[in-house]
């Protein structure tokens, strides 16, 4: 008998009930606690390390009920590959699980890493305390809705198969927490556990110089295997020589055999003025963030062309608001170039939200290491003034102006809020576009209800994303005339990556993009969706009053896509600042996430380039956001939140001055638009001629009456 056989035999003996209660009802109707298990964490399923998942048998058509009460957060149709990665499929809320199933079936059945027997339905169930309840091996004639409220012991389905190395009729149970990490998933059915909590990472000082160069060119190779637009970033002839060059500042950093591993973490963020993406992002391990033992004595920011002490401790008070000529030594050019450096979350020739960086918190890279945040600052009658930095010792530094209250407006909030402001304006807020069903018909239930409120708001500030689907499904609402835009999907390969050696929720063997197809004359493979790029409106909700539409230098993804059909369809205006994603593509979807083994970084990096369109003119140049139609650039008034509701106020006074869409459509063609001049010429000679036949008529009219 082998290693791994013994270990899931022992796991398997340790399973016995306990005194613990029962929180949870036990899924198999019908069913005691603890019936038919097949496999439970820390065992192996042909060899194959099960860390937290829960698998129950039992005969097919045994009927599923939901073992808690809560919410509905997921729905979807899925095939586990393996015990870590899965392939999902969308499923919509007039299909039942066999409807979606046999669907899914049909377009797999040339997939040869697929076995369609093991196609399921899966159900995500979020409790009241945030607890995540994942159960897959589903199917029958049930439907839910995201965002529905389900009761314990609801039925959700019936056993179906839910992992292709276990042979008979099973579910899958899994538990994570508020923050996606997997939890116990038998405790809570009153079970002795087998699952163990992964212990706290230790800390890491040095790495290795051999070590470091592994994990540096695991990552750069990484890049170049899975980011679609690696090459926008750095040209592939030039992508070797940076390679080397990089590896040559661990060798030059180093002491000894060894790196320290801040330093090793600086040489990965100077990346950053290559290497940018509003999807793209590295996290390092917790133990690397430990607050410093000071904070600075001043806030620094450059607003427009100027630096400004943006805020300060009590000593300091009195340099807030003052404008600087040298900050540590730095102009405010030599400044703003140094912090750009360190920013990497946009996308392309993005600017906005390199000015918001540089206006609030990026000052800290002008500090020399290990100076507890001392500056030295000259003021603009060329007096210098030295600045100490604040001693946590002393307790947390009172800063006298508010900025923070700017710096936090990402913190959560609703998800959506409407409301009408007035007779005549209506807002809608929007936090994200991962909203549920149940959201989205709110949504559709204000629209309706508006429909005769001439002027409508809809803020897309702090908006992250989410899915593209809900932000298409909201644009319905909205649009004007059906509109086709020649977009398109791409990614580098269809299969057989060798990053995914170190990817953290894909299998080596994965083949993700089997439904792409190369495209002759160009690299890559691609996918084009004709429905998801023809927008049409809805039929039943269609608002026709003016759109004004709030965005700034935290609208990303889904975010920029949603004022961008706006303004590609002409439909409204846009009020604020640039997005953060680019108007022309984006880079998300299918996210991978590789962890570099030594430092044990994550970097998690989107494999699909999304173009949603390929129209490039003076109002959407490439590479850049979407542009607003009335820009409000940051100023100190907003940071200090002096006033409050800038961009929002802004739009308020344009709506009352009746200002709206004051230029010609730029996405009409050549050809359109020579035909409509045409027209626009004979409808003119047309109505000149009318109104000459009129005064003609009147005076024989006239005449004869004489």
């Amino acid at each position: 008998m082998t290693k791994n056989a013994l270990l899931s035999i022992f796991f398997l003996s340790l399973f016995v009930f306990s005194a613990n209660a029962q929180d949870y009802l036990w899924p198999v109707q019908g069913q005691k606690a603890g019936t038919d298990i097949i496999k439970t964490p820390q065992g192996y399923i042909d060899g194959e390390h099960n860390f937290a998942k829960l698998f129950i048998g039992g005969n097919s058509g045994d009927t599923i009920v939901s073992p808690v009460n809560g919410t509905v957060s997921d729905i979807a149709i899925i095939y586990n590959s393996s015990l870590k990665n899965n392939n999902t499929f969308n499923i919509n809320s007039i299909e039942n699980w066999n409807e979606a199933i046999e669907r899914v079936k049909a377009n797999q059945k040339d997939a040869g890493n697929i076995k369609p027997k093991f196609i399921c339905g899966s159900i995500t169930i979020i409790t009241t305390e945030g607890t995540k309840v994942h159960i897959s091996g589903l199917n029958g004639d049930f439907r839910f809705k995201t965002g529905e409220k389900i009761t314990e012991g609801i039925p959700i389905g019936i056993m179906d198969y839910s992992y292709h190395k276990i042979t008979e009729p099973s579910i899958c149970v899994s538990v994570s927490s508020k923050d996606s990490k997997p939890i116990d998933p038998m405790t809570p059915f009153g079970l002795k556990t087998t699952f163990i909590k992964p212990g706290e990472a230790k800390p890491i000082k040095r790495l290795s110089k051999t070590d470091a160069k592994e994990d540096y060119t695991i990552y750069f190779r990484a890049l170049q295997e899975l980011y679609p637009t690696f090459n926008y970033l750095i040209p592939e002839e030039e992508q070797e020589d940076y390679l080397t060059k990089k590896l040559q500042m661990i060798d030059e950093k180093a002491k000894g055999d060894s790196i320290d591993y801040s330093d090793y973490r600086s040489i990965l963020s100077q990346d950053n003025s290559r290497i940018h993406d509003s999807h793209l992002t590295r996290i390092t391990p917790s133990w690397d963030n430990e607050m410093p033992d000071h904070q600075p004595g001043i806030f620094m920011g450059i607003v427009g062309d100027t630096m400004y002490c943006t805020t300060a401790t009590k000593d300091y008070e009195y340099l807030i608001g003052q404008p600087f000529l040298e900050f540590n030594g730095y102009n405010a050019d030599s400044a703003r170039q140094k912090m750009y450096e360190t920013i990497n979350e946009y996308d392309a020739n993005v600017e906005d939200y390199k000015k918001y960086g540089a206006a609030t918190i990026r000052f800290g890279i002008l500090f020399k290491p290990d100076s507890n945040f001392d500056a030295v600052v000259m003021l603009a009658d060329s007096s210098v003034v030295t600045i100490k930095g604040h001693d946590f010792k002393k307790g947390y530094p009172d800063y006298r102006k508010d900025v923070f209250t700017f710096l936090m407006k990402r913190n959560p909030r609703k998800n959506l809020s409407m409301q009408m402001l007035n007779d005549s304006i209506a807002y809608l807020d929007i936090a994200t576009f991962q909203l549920n069903e149940i959201e989205i018909d709110s949504i559709r239930n204000f629209i309706n209800s508006i429909d005769t409120i001439p002027n409508f708001i809809i803020d897309v500030r702090y908006n992250t994303g989410g899915d593209i689907k809900v932000m298409q499904k909201i644009y319905s609402f909205l649009a004007g005339e059906s509109m086709k835009l020649n977009g398109y999907n791409r990614v580098n390969k269809q299969g057989g990556f060798i990053s995914f050696e170190h990817s953290l929720n894909y299998h080596p063997e994965s083949n993700p993009f089997s439904d792409y197809l190369p495209h002759e004359g160009k690299n890559g493979y691609y996918q084009r969706n004709e429905d998801e790029y023809l927008i049409n409106p809805d039929s039943l909700t269609n608002y026709k009053g003016r759109i004004y539409m709030l965005t700034n230098e935290h609208s990303t993804s889904a975010a920029t896509a949603l004022p961008g059909l706006l303004v590609r369809n002409h439909r409204g205006v846009t009020v604020g600042r640039e997005t953060r994603t680019a108007y022309h593509y984006m880079t998300a979807n299918k996210n991978s996430e590789i962890r570099l083994p030594h430092s044990q970084i994550v970097v998690h990096i989107p494999m699909v380039e999304i173009v949603f369109d390929t129209e490039v003119n003076d109002r959407v140049p490439y590479g850049r956001g979407v542009l607003p139609d009335y820009e409000v650039p940051l100023s100190l008034a907003e940071i200090w939140s002096e006033i409050p509701d800038t961009i929002l106020s802004y739009t308020l006074g344009l709506i009352d001055r009746g200002e709206y869409i004051n230029y010609d459509n730029p996405f009409v063609s050549p050809e359109v638009k020579a035909v409509s001049e045409v027209r626009i010429f004979r409808f003119k000679w047309y109505i000149l001629g009318i109104v000459v036949l009129i005064i003609f008529i009147i005076i024989i009219s006239y005449k004869k009456k004489q």
